[in-house]
């Protein structure tokens, strides 16, 4: 065993995950006493740079002129964000590989085995951020109703309708309006519920003008036939795509946590419990495009205000969620945070969308 030993040290191009196979699983008459020491010193990961080059090109992660030739070929109100960021925690989240050396990897990409966040991820990162910020706002009496539905319409037009957060945040509003609308506009029953259907079920941007001889309900009839009317969609008053995509973010390398867990009476380790993690320190790059695709019969005004006030919600959402919330699994631990670096970088293809941005 000794002579096996040996000849491992003098292997200078050993894999990472070898070493971990090392100094995780020595055998027990060993008297190395610093094994966790070791194992977080010798399984440290960096992924080649032509890999992530590759990676980053199949997954649709552009540079900078790429992204302004392919947002000049989008519809009008388009744009993208760059958020450059570099974690202050370790960030986890576990993979679904049920054959590995150890209980918690870290999420990775199929192929290239890149530590990676899904687009999917950063969606719902931030769409359960966008809950946050309205139940707090909610709860303590900071927003009044026009607030409201204006902060529904904006998290209506980016996220789209067809997950189970935006289906829980709609019935936080419901209740919320069942309350209060009543007593604050003394609407009758009939205006309530067509409003609660434009809003909820139809995704109407509804549009009340005062210089309109018709009564509220006749307006906002007339808003739900056009918004039929002008989709051939059976199904336009369910589901609802939203208008932001999400890219994926990949990490260069992989470390190690130990977390220790201890019975409350005794105060007893239970032993510990390892974690395969991007470590503090680590750079990561967030790109999302905003395609305002439903909106191509609307006025070019109004697109440039819809795509404005979303740009700002999304930059709140994105500083919101990685400086406050963190990302991943384990934030109750502190894990996930990370601080922003530099300015956002937009790039739009209509002018004013981007005015407190680097466009």
């Amino acid at each position: 065993m000794a002579n096996f030993e040996t000849i491992l040290d003098d292997i200078k191009d050993l894999d990472n995950y070898f070493y971990f196979m090392k100094y995780a699983y020595k055998y027990k008459n060993d008297k190395e006493t610093d094994i966790t020491k070791k194992l977080k010193e010798k399984f440290p990961y960096v992924a080649k740079e032509e890999t992530f080059n590759d990676i980053k090109l199949i997954s649709g992660i552009l540079d900078e002129s790429e992204m302004k030739s392919h947002i000049s070929s989008l519809v009008p109100g388009s744009f993208a964000i760059y958020q450059e960021f570099k974690l202050i925690s370790p960030y986890f989240s576990r993979d679904d590989d049920e054959l590995y050396i150890i209980d918690n990897p870290i999420l990775k990409e199929k192929v290239f085995k890149v530590p990676m966040i899904r687009g999917s991820g950063w969606k719902g990162l931030l769409l359960k951020t966008a809950f946050k910020i309205l139940e707090d706002k909610l709860e303590n009496g900071y927003i009044y109703i026009e607030e409201i539905i204006n902060a529904y319409r904006k998290i209506y037009r980016i996220f789209g309708t067809g997950s189970e957060d935006f289906r829980s945040l709609k019935d936080f509003l419901d209740d919320y309006i069942d309350k209060n609308i009543k007593e604050e506009y003394k609407l009758d029953q009939l205006k309530k519920e067509l409003i609660k259907y434009a809003l909820f079920e139809c995704g109407v941007n509804i549009n009340i003008k005062k210089e309109n001889k018709n009564s509220l309900v006749d307006q906002v009839i007339e808003q739900i036939e056009i918004k039929i009317k002008n989709s051939n969609k059976l199904d336009i008053c369910a589901v609802h795509r939203g208008r932001l995509v999400c890219y994926p973010t990949y990490f260069n390398n992989i470390s190690l946590e130990v977390i220790n867990p201890h019975y409350r009476k005794t105060k007893a380790g239970n032993g510990p419990i390892h974690f395969e993690v991007v470590p503090k320190d680590a750079k990561g790059y967030l790109q999302l495009i905003y395609i305002p695709f439903d909106a191509v019969l609307c006025s070019d005004e109004e697109i440039k205000n819809q795509s404005k006030e979303d740009f700002e919600f999304i930059r709140e959402l994105i500083n919101k969620a990685l400086t406050y919330y963190g990302v991943g699994a384990k934030t109750k631990l502190g894990w996930g945070l990370a601080e922003l670096l530099e300015e956002f970088k937009c790039f739009s293809n209509m002018e004013g969308v981007c005015e407190n941005g680097n466009s």
